[in-house]
């Protein structure tokens, strides 16, 4: 049976004030040609919440030792677990982000639900994550773990997953450091605080406006032949996708902003530290992100190449450097030992000032790739799949791309009222041009 309650970790208050700059959920959507079967997929999600028991459970707000209390069985038998839907292809893309992606898991519920949407072309399954408990990388493990147990039900009806009862929290990669680096680490973690604010004055794309209805999605999938000829760049320059879609993004926000040198072309992105660890995984479902500064200071480039090479130079350097380490490790010198009503204001506190002063970098996920078979169901075989990043609160923006047999799909969530969505799909037309042309 799981505990009633589970003691909230280091990286969940720290989603928690992030919840101050964007909607704290990650979506995977997949799509087949076939059917599913809906009672077969809400019971494979229920008991995912018994199995994931965090998933199972509603925060509970302390300034001292905050938890994840454990919801009873019939507030996890709700309906609302898996909505269904029936549209026309037309309409698709409309009902997903109006009915689903938009729509906020309820506080009182549990952190994880699911839609699945019936077309003519066959159905599509969503799946949504509380981003307090889980990154891209946890949701795409949960996510698999609901398609292994559908798959196992309906093989056998009684089947039920081992509840996973690992460790969650961030001191699996803290105890890995080895003591004598502390000081090494200290010195990266004030570097890389430097990068972060010097030159002060930082290129942006901000929402102008206050945060009104709910969020819109722009969502923009590349096929394989053209997602092949932009990998074909990267080969050319021994550069990997990430930096590729870095080199495209930067580029693109200097286009659609009209940069001047003067500002610096910097961004803040997230990495799996889940990298330091063997086999790259962590038992417990958690949120293992930290965060890395890509400064280029002014220094573009004439040229896509030419600021590819500059990025993959850049990023290479942070990765001998223990990439996403030092902010981590140094946030936690700073705020590890105060109590989470403390470390929520030390969080959010600088990032709301620089939005307010509209100095705050545009934000970058990198969310990885799906698998395809570990997203398959008895017959059906998902013929797209992606990770749709988190909506970013006005006047932030945040950016993300997953992968998906051979093609990339680009998300950003923005709310209409401060940022209008012709401007997020000029952004990513400009970030097309830079890496087909």
């Amino acid at each position: 049976m799981a505990a009633s309650r589970i003691p909230a970790v280091f990286f969940d208050v720290y989603m928690e004030a992030f919840s101050r700059i964007i909607v704290p959920e990650i979506h995977l959507v997949c799509r087949y040609l076939g059917r599913l079967n809906p009672e077969l997929l809400r019971k494979a999600l229920r008991l995912a919440l018994d199995a994931e028991p965090v998933a199972g459970c509603r925060y509970v707000r302390r300034f001292i030792a905050p938890y994840w209390e454990r919801l009873r069985p019939q507030e996890l038998d709700t309906d609302q677990l898996v909505m269904e839907d029936k549209v026309s292809e037309s309409r698709f893309e409309e009902r997903l982000v109006r009915e689903f992606l938009s729509r906020k898991l309820p506080e009182t519920g549990p952190r994880a639900a699911a839609m699945l949407i019936s077309a003519p072309g066959g159905d599509t399954l969503v799946l949504k994550v509380d981003h307090r408990i889980a990154d891209a990388a946890a949701v795409k493990a949960f996510s698999y773990g609901v398609c292994n147990t559908y798959r196992k039900l309906s093989r056998d009806p009684g089947f039920v997953p081992a509840p996973n009862k690992g460790p969650r929290g961030v001191d699996q990669i803290l105890s890995r450091i080895p003591r004598k680096s502390g000081p090494k680490m200290l010195a990266l973690a004030l570097e890389e605080a430097r990068s972060t604010a010097k030159p002060f004055a930082t290129l942006t794309f901000s929402g102008q406006g206050r945060e009104e209805g709910r969020p819109s999605f722009a969502l923009r999938t590349w096929d394989r032949e053209w997602t092949a000829r932009a990998l074909e760049k990267a080969r050319m320059h021994e550069a990997t996708v990430n930096d590729l879609m870095l080199a495209a993004y930067l580029r693109a926000l200097t286009q659609e902003t009209g940069w001047k040198p003067g500002r610096a072309l910097r961004i803040m992105g997230t990495v799996d530290v889940r990298r330091y660890l063997p086999g790259h995984a962590l038992p417990g479902m958690a949120n293992l992100s930290s965060m890395y500064c890509l400064n280029l200071e002014y220094i573009l480039g004439d040229d896509f190449s030419q600021t590819l090479v500059r990025v993959k130079t850049l990023m290479d350097k942070a990765k001998e450097n223990f990439l996403g380490l030092p902010l981590m490790v140094g946030g936690m010198m700073l705020i590890g030992l105060l109590p989470a009503g403390l470390k929520m204001p030390a969080v959010a506190g600088p990032l709301l000032v620089g939005g307010k002063k509209d100095n705050f970098p545009p934000g970058y996920t990198n969310l990885g790739v799906l698998e395809p078979d570990r997203l398959s169901f008895e017959g059906e075989r998902p013929v797209q799949a992606f990770c749709v990043t988190p909506a970013a609160r006005p006047p932030f923006f945040v950016l993300g791309f997953s992968g998906f047999s051979g093609t990339l799909t680009v998300s950003a969530g923005t709310f209409s009222s401060a940022m209008p969505a012709g401007r997020v799909e000029s952004l990513v037309d400009r970030m097309g041009q830079e890496l087909f042309h």
